[in-house]
């Protein structure tokens, strides 16, 4: 069973696609927060960057690049270019995650998520060359793991790759439009619209390519042990969050709803581990019902727990679906360290509030505006490993927030 909370919306847009300077809103120019311009790029879906070496992002294109940017400039050779290997025909395709193996610096791996040209969704394991950081060593990759595609279109990838500690989670959206018709999001042998968590080194005792961490939540034979959470349509985002002042490992995932209510989801790792979001019984925090046009809910089995989310809001012309942040370490941005930072890929604005369990309120609008009218197409809200917030719009931008003007 589901409780409500309060329900709240983003500022209403102009429709029509338009570009115009990076100049400060005004709103920006009242409190010193806006967007520099980073890189121009094509189509950016994530980045990152390791402790060792902040400076220095990896950023992922949807056709199948990934670029470096150092200290602020883009290079012109990518990285890697698997763009032969990738479909992206539609917007929810392509290469759409990375991550840096935590031992970056000693063993140079880097994991990208991507859907195939035959639309299966596969997590490969690259490293960079040992004489030069900047290209990949085509003799190093490895498939980790590959999740069959479900439709012919392949929406619902979810696509994010995200380690804690040694372990790599995947999140992996049900796969298929209208509403999940296989129901694979209920169904725990299916790796469809889960959160995943492995260790990405093979397992020699079975021939795998990855190891299952003991303690995740099916390993006794109820799920396929891959699985950590369930029950997800197509979890955007994923981020890790702990207070600075203590206290236990929180994580934030922002699922896309289908024609009502776009969630964010804030609880401990301790809840995460074996958690069921509870799609497609429940879109928000209502019984999900798309009438006529595709099957309806499955029935809620007796006693089942499902994920309250702690913020919904309703779909309108300027909001689709949820694009989320991290909670803001920047301590720069003044307004938004220690909360949270989600926008809409409809959108060009954003919300913010405190990362809380229970419910987000307030939420409040943060004072500064995409420079662009219309339909901004946000792609990514993401970090680097300082801290410092990137916004990746699909008409190929990636800017930074920031505090000035």
């Amino acid at each position: 069973m589901r409780t409500r909370v309060k329900i709240s919306a983003f500022l209403t847009v102009a429709s029509a696609v338009l570009l115009v300077p990076l100049l400060p809103s005004g709103a920006a120019g009242a409190t010193g927060l806006n967007f520099e311009l980073v890189a121009k790029v094509s189509s950016p879906t994530a980045l990152t960057s390791h402790p060792s070496d902040p400076d220095r992002i990896l950023m992922t294109e949807r056709r199948g690049k990934v670029r470096v940017i150092e200290r602020g400039t883009l290079k012109s050779r990518p990285l890697l270019d698997i763009s032969r290997r990738v479909n992206s025909t539609w917007v929810e395709q392509g290469l759409l995650g990375i991550a840096m193996a935590p031992d970056y610096r000693k063993s140079r791996r880097f994991y990208i998520l991507f859907t195939r040209t035959d639309g299966d969704l596969v997590v490969e394991e690259w490293r960079t060359r040992s004489d030069n950081r900047d290209v990949a060593d085509t003799s190093s990759r490895r498939q980790v793991i590959r999740i069959p595609s479900v439709a012919e279109r392949g929406s619902h990838n979810g696509g994010v790759l995200r380690f804690l500690g040694e372990k790599l989670f995947i999140t992996v959206g049900d796969g298929n439009d209208p509403g999940d018709y296989l129901s694979l999001a209920q169904n725990p042998f299916s790796l469809r619209g889960k959160i995943l968590r492995i260790v990405p080194r093979p397992d020699r005792n079975l021939g795998r390519p990855y190891s299952i961490p003991t303690d995740n939540p099916f390993t006794d034979g109820s799920g396929r042990p891959e699985v950590f959470a369930t029950g997800l349509r197509n979890p955007h985002a994923l981020f890790f969050h702990r207070d600075p002042k203590g206290g236990p490992v929180e994580a934030t995932v922002y699922d896309v709803g289908h024609l009502r209510f776009e969630e964010v989801n804030h609880l401990r790792l301790s809840s995460l581990e074996g958690a069921n979001f509870g799609w497609k019984i429940w879109e928000g925090l209502e019984r999900y019902d798309c009438g006529a046009k595709c099957p309806n809910a499955t029935d809620e089995p007796p006693g089942l727990q499902t994920v309250r989310p702690v913020h919904v809001y309703g779909r309108a012309p300027d909001r689709c679906a949820v694009i989320g942040g991290p909670v803001v370490r920047d301590r720069s941005l003044v307004g938004l360290t220690g909360r949270l930072l989600f926008g809409d890929y409809c959108s060009s604005t954003f919300q913010r509030a405190l990362p809380s369990t229970d419910s987000l309120d307030p939420v409040s609008p943060v004072p500064v505006k995409l420079p662009y009218s219309g339909f901004p197409r946000i792609n990514g809200i993401n970090e680097d490993a300082t801290g410092r917030i990137y916004v990746l719009i699909g008409s190929g931008q990636v800017l930074r927030l920031r505090q000035g003007r």
